[in-house]
């Protein structure tokens, strides 16, 4: 009896290790087919992107090459005496536009008139003198030597007065040129010589604007120089603003530099409305007109 039971248990057992197979085996097809079904969705939905074959554009561009400039007047100078002297009148003042000839200063020479009458009565005396003589020689009283002695003794004492006069004269001193004028130091009263500076004088009507370039740059600016004619200079304040004028390269320098391995250039600026002054700073955009550039 015992070893049926063990066979009906030992039959039951087969029959559900048999069951379990089939199933696991069912599952594994559904999986698989559903796995199938996915991939093929997925394959079905995908979109291949499409390009567009183009070539490159080819054109000419200007690139702009940035150079720190210093700006000097075209005409900067520093007015001094000529004389020693005491400074008596000021008729202008600091920062004011002044035209050329008018009046600046004015230096006290002492003993300056006298001088003047001085030399005045010596040339006088000096052609009577000659008057003299000449009536002599014509007696044959004096040879001619004597003649020609009091000759140069007149022409000595005229260019004495006239000298004179000059002096008198270059006590006012007077704009050479129209500009702005600078500091002006020493005030009425001061004593002054050749030496002291009384003011300084700038033409800002044009201004020019020093820089320095590479040695491949002045390559490309001999060796090609329409490339850089077509384009102007820019000239970019210390504030970030482009000055309204455009500019122009005058001269390059005669050598480089050897510690920096650069060459100064010189351009000109048109400065109509006095905004630039001697001794500002700023930034040179130099246009480069590049051939064939592809983008």
């Amino acid at each position: 009896m015992c070893w049926i039971n063990a066979l009906t248990f030992h039959l039951f057992l087969r029959k559900q290790k048999d069951q379990f197979m089939k199933n696991l085996i069912h599952l594994s097809c559904l999986a698989i087919m559903f796995l199938l079904c996915a991939c093929h969705s997925k394959k079905e939905t995908q979109v291949k992107p499409v390009y567009t074959a183009t070539t490159p554009l080819v054109e000419s561009i200007s690139l702009p090459q940035s150079y720190v400039a210093n700006i000097a007047s075209q005409r900067n100078i520093e007015v001094h005496s000529q004389q020693t002297g005491i400074l008596q009148d000021v008729y202008v003042s600091e920062g004011q536009f002044v035209k050329a000839g008018q009046p600046l200063f004015r230096i006290a020479i002492v003993g300056a008139n006298e001088e003047i009458a001085k030399a005045k009565a010596a040339a006088e005396q000096a052609s009577i003198d000659l008057q003299n003589v000449t009536t002599l020689t014509d007696n044959k009283v004096l040879s001619n030597n004597a003649k020609r002695m009091a000759t140069a003794k007149l022409k000595g004492a005229e260019a004495d007065y006239q000298l004179a006069v000059l002096h008198k004269r270059l006590s006012l001193i007077r704009a050479p040129f129209s500009g702005i004028l600078g500091r002006i130091p020493n005030k009425a009263g001061s004593l002054v010589e050749p030496s002291d500076l009384l003011t300084s004088l700038s033409d800002n009507s044009k201004v020019f604007a020093y820089f320095n370039i590479s040695e491949t740059d002045y390559l490309d600016f001999r060796l090609h120089p329409e490339r850089f004619s077509q384009s102007p200079l820019q000239l970019v304040l210390a504030n970030g603003d482009v000055f309204p004028a455009s500019g122009k390269i005058l001269d390059i320098g005669g050598q480089f530099d050897s510690s920096t391995g650069t060459i100064a250039v010189r351009a000109v600026f048109s400065n109509a409305n006095n905004l630039l002054r001697n001794g500002q700073t700023g930034t040179i955009k130099l246009f480069i007109q590049k051939k064939k550039m592809q983008y």
